[in-house]
């Protein structure tokens, strides 16, 4: 095993090794001074996690052999959640605030630099970075800006390598520079955050940081009213960050998220964290004694017969931990919606509505990215909605536009399954294709 894992390091090395030069001398060979970001919606902050994805492959037809390198591609993409939130937000015409962390080496310079000019030079990988093909000009830009620049620091990166067909190999992700979006870095935005109508985070973030969001985000006043603040959205990232995050809050913070998007395991993880001791949690236990035992992920969902029995009560126990919007992404399946009934509404589960909305047919090419685009597609329904809320209901001390009504909430979830449709079609983190009026055209079923 030792030997394998060597092997596949080294061939990992050998591969990315002479690419490295070509890269450095891309990030190097011009500056783009006269870049001007487009327009930044003031009213939208996104905060997260920016990430230089390395993926190597052999090439079609080949396997991974030990001890020698075989012919193959290196593929460098722009990842992070927070940074395809904010891409796809700004495809959407509604370009966010975007705070995240870089370093000063050169991935740093590639995902920095990919967005604003063309470089000259041709690559030997394939490279795709987001919304610039560093071979080509670029077709639209994140503003960077505000992102902290930590010198010496490493830029997130990760690092895999796959079979040809695509099956996962091995990984290392080093992600230590998230540490660095600290609540002082933040308090430098602290107006425009406080002043924003809706802020969406991912669970990339320390402690000390979403703690900070939380206490100024959402909530509601002793009297039950919401507290005149910017709406939260937490995207869990995976099952140990989503842990983390309700670790974070739960102390009171969960109250302050108005919406949450898990995936399934990530749902049932958070749900038992948030009731320890509970049937959830001790389910949890024992699945993670299955899946040690048998490294069979699988195994477990055929044990259970009642998965959706599962979901629903997972994200019961979020709704009751105070989080508003409980958004179970689930692939193919579309998305569950839990919240809590409304005076109008009667509750079909111990006062709690649970709403199926399915996805649209996709003829799917890829996944990676489709959750980060649901959650830019819907904060951009969301934001249309409190848009012409506010032009026929006015803020005023007392009150704020009804943005999250029940109806605005459901179609900006259409709204974002459209999104996750365009990039699964694609394969890209964030199609190419989305845009304001492919999300206003497309039927939502």
């Amino acid at each position: 095993m030792a030997s394998l894992i060597g092997f596949r390091l080294l061939l990992f090395l050998k591969m990315a090794g002479a690419l490295w030069l070509q890269l450095m001398a891309v990030a190097t060979s011009e500056c783009s001074s006269g870049f001007k970001p487009s327009g930044r919606a003031p009213d939208l902050v996104v905060i997260g996690g920016t990430v230089a994805d390395l993926v190597a492959s052999p090439e079609a037809g080949g396997r991974l052999l030990e001890d020698t390198s075989v012919p193959g591609t290196l593929c460098i993409s722009a990842g992070g959640v927070g940074r395809n939130i904010a891409e796809a937000l700004t495809r959407l015409d509604t370009a966010p605030l975007f705070l995240s962390a870089l370093a000063d080496d050169g991935f740093a310079q590639l995902l920095e630099r990919g967005y604003t000019h063309q470089p000259t030079g041709k690559l030997a990988a394939q490279t795709s970075f987001g919304m610039s093909n560093l071979n080509g000009a670029p077709k639209c830009a994140l503003d960077m800006s505000a992102v902290r620049r930590v010198a010496g620091a490493r830029t997130a990166t990760f690092t895999a390598l796959q079979t040809y067909q695509g099956e996962l190999a091995m990984a290392v992700a080093d992600m230590s520079i998230n540490a660095r979006i600290t609540p002082d870095y933040l308090q430098l935005h602290a107006s425009t955050i406080q002043g924003a109508v809706l802020c969406v985070a991912d669970a990339n973030l320390p402690t000390v940081t979403l703690q900070w969001l939380a206490q100024r985000c959402g909530g509601r006043d002793e009297c039950g009213e919401r507290k005149a603040r910017p709406y939260l959205w937490l995207e869990p990232v995976s099952v140990p960050k989503a842990v983390a995050a309700c670790y974070a809050l739960r102390a009171g913070g969960l109250q302050a998220i108005d919406f949450v998007s898990p995936n399934e395991e990530e749902l049932l993880a958070m749900a038992a964290t948030v009731e320890p001791s509970s049937e959830l949690d001790q389910q949890r236990k024992a699945d993670q004694v299955i899946l040690e035992k048998t490294g069979d992920s699988s195994a477990i969902t055929r044990k259970r017969d009642s998965r959706d029995s599962d979901i629903t009560r997972a994200a019961s126990a979020l709704v009751r931990a105070g989080i508003r919007n409980v958004i179970v992404t689930r692939g193919a399946s579309g998305v569950l919606w839990a919240r809590a009934a409304s005076e109008s509404e009667t509750g079909n589960h111990a006062g709690m509505v649970f709403e199926s909305l399915p996805a649209p047919l996709a003829a799917v090419r890829n996944t990676r990215g489709a959750g980060d685009s649901f959650v830019a597609g819907a904060v951009w329904g969301l934001l249309n909605a409190h848009s012409l809320a506010q032009s026929s209901y006015p803020a005023t001390k007392q009150h704020t536009p009804p943005m999250c009504s029940v109806q605005a909430v459901r179609d900006a979830l259409r709204s974002g399954l459209i999104a996750a449709k365009l990039t699964v079609e694609s394969e890209l983190a964030v199609s190419e294709e989305l845009c304001a009026a492919a999300l206003a055209d497309c039927p939502s079923s």
